[in-house]
């Protein structure tokens, strides 16, 4: 039997084509082996959005044989970042057991919620959760709030860490934030300076510090940051 690993979370986060090794199992009354075969098969990865890779993993119509060899396609145990939300602000009155039966039951399509954990004392708690169906993330997306007990939360999308130099203060690449020269922090999403004693009202559209793009700084849509994320 051929095993064939159609995608990771990489792969679908770098837009990269996939090659995999074919294996082929070999029976016999004496004896059972596995041999490695030379030829491989390359699999073009053309899934550089959501809704693509919900298509992906959504379907179950697979060939059972490419060139007359039985095949296995595995499709991926996890999700990407990209179906993540998170739910912000929650009460530390709320234990993890409570909100976590509250989220599923606002959302049906919920899983693996679990409360992130930061290296400092926070006054409230955020859980990250994943919903693989693209109509209802989005959809949660838009309602921006969800009733934890008898508290309104806000949900946003899960941004995930870079393990690269880049600023907290301006939001830049190639610096970190006790080296910015900037007076004042500024707003991730708008870049406007964050003083002390003013009230920062975020009008929540987001720009690029990098290329000025309607996407987050950090993001992967943004070619200048995936290009040094790939030099890095």
């Amino acid at each position: 039997m051929q095993t064939l690993k159609q995608l990771s979370n990489n792969d679908f986060r770098r837009k990269r084509t996939v090659s995999m090794s074919s294996t082929t199992t070999v029976s016999s009354e004496e004896s059972t082996c596995t041999v490695a075969k030379k030829s491989r098969i390359d699999v073009e990865d053309r899934v550089n959005r959501e809704e693509s890779y919900a298509t992906l993993i959504s379907t179950d119509k697979w060939p059972s044989q490419i060139n007359n060899i039985n095949i296995t396609v595995i499709k991926p145990k996890f999700i990407p970042d990209s179906f993540a939300l998170v739910v912000r602000y929650v009460p530390l009155q709320y234990n993890d057991e409570y909100v976590k039966e509250e989220i599923e039951r606002n959302l049906q399509l919920a899983e693996n919620v679990r409360r992130i954990q930061y290296h400092f004392q926070r006054r409230t708690n955020d859980f990250r959760f994943i919903v693989k169906d693209l109509r209802e993330y989005n959809s949660t997306l838009k309602l921006d709030r969800i009733s934890i007990g008898n508290t309104f939360c806000t949900i946003t999308p899960f941004l995930a860490g870079n393990l690269m130099t880049y600023c907290t203060r301006c939001w830049r690449l190639g610096h970190m934030r006790d080296k910015c020269d900037l007076i004042h922090p500024r707003c991730r999403s708008r870049f406007n300076n964050l003083i002390d004693g003013h009230t920062h009202v975020c009008s929540n559209v987001v720009h690029c510090a990098q290329c000025d793009g309607h996407h987050h700084s950090l993001s992967n849509e943004c070619e200048m940051h995936c290009k040094k994320k790939f030099v890095e």
